[in-house]
């Protein structure tokens, strides 16, 4: 009997290891046939990626975060208010703050000036916890090579979670002879300093916004492990350089429950606790950040452009005493 259910046992891992081993090469098939998404997302790093003001090795301004950056910073302003060259190096925010970090540290440069704008849901990322499609489909296609500096561990656990779906979809888009991949690049307007263009007038509504707090800055906030040794390992790498490097708070809508709020009150103090643990400096009040209806364009933390020009005016002014 003993025997027997060894040898259940056996076979059991030996079929789970092929499973494994299987999926693996099936993903490694398609790492170089990106699924839509992987495509639109891609298309917004690489208008980053090839600015000028990037490639420079003269001291500049980057600012940097998740889409309430790319949707909420305008570079070409703060380079005209200040003489000092900047980029807007906001993205999806479901790329996660690790793989954002890492595209940006092949370019820092000496005495540049890092100012970081994350999403509240950004301290609660995980590697390989809840994944976010965007992050998955960008580190099974054009990302895979970021994929192999992750722990092994967290890259098994990144293919486990890979659905069926992915390898499916990247298989038709690539052999479907109608239909080119470029039709799924993204279609904002972005320049030649990273910043969307074609954020003209409101497309959501007050009631909308108001019916939609977030629930990352309601409900009280816990540091995982990964973010903390993510942002520390950024912190010394910054300090290694001589980079300066600065925290600020990201755009969203001035939600009424906000205010006067307890456990809001006290995410804050300790978003300002955790930058100042590893000697970041938190630039100006999160309400600072916190706009009107009738600044956003279609997202909670996308500004249109008049909301842009306000919160980088006000950006501006909190940075100006700290620029060389």
């Amino acid at each position: 009997m003993k025997s027997s259910n060894f040898k259940n046992l056996f076979f059991l891992l030996i079929g789970i290891f092929t499973a494994g081993v299987s999926w693996e090469v099936l993903l490694f098939f398609v790492k170089d046939k990106p699924v839509p998404n992987a495509v639109f997302t891609q298309s917004i790093i690489d208008a980053k990626l090839v600015s000028e003001v990037l490639k420079s090795e003269n001291p500049k301004v980057l600012f940097v975060g998740g889409s309430n950056v790319l949707f909420g910073v305008d570079s070409k302003q703060f380079s005209e208010s200040t003489g000092i060259p900047s980029l807007n190096f906001g993205f999806a925010a479901g790329m996660g703050p690790e793989l954002i970090l890492d595209l940006i540290s092949n370019h820092l440069s000496s005495e540049d000036l890092v100012v970081m704008n994350w999403e509240y849901e950004h301290f609660r990322f995980e590697r390989s916890g809840i994944i976010d499609l965007t992050y998955l489909n960008l580190l099974m296609s054009y990302q895979h090579e970021f994929k192999r500096k992750l722990p092994f561990i967290d890259q098994r656990h990144l293919s486990l979670s890979t659905p069926f779906s992915h390898f499916r979809e990247a298989v038709l888009c690539h052999f479907n002879p109608l239909v080119d991949n470029n039709i799924y690049r993204c279609n904002w307007l972005i320049d030649n300093e990273g910043n969307v263009r074609s954020n003209k007038g409101v497309q959501i509504s007050k009631k909308e916004l108001i019916a939609s707090p977030s629930s990352l800055l309601t409900t009280e906030i816990t540091f995982t492990s990964d973010i903390k040794d993510i942002f520390s390992n950024f912190v010394k790498d910054c300090r290694k350089r001589n980079v300066q490097l600065f925290a600020s708070w990201p755009n969203t809508f001035a939600n009424p429950v906000y205010f006067e709020n307890e456990i809001v009150d006290a995410n804050i103090k300790t978003i300002r606790r955790f930058w100042n643990s590893m000697g970041v400096e938190v630039v100006g009040n999160y309400k600072d950040s916190m706009l009107e209806s009738e600044y956003f364009f279609d997202t909670s933390y996308h500004l249109n452009a008049e909301g842009v020009r306000l919160r980088t005016e006000k950006l501006t002014s909190q940075l100006k005493p700290y620029l060389k």
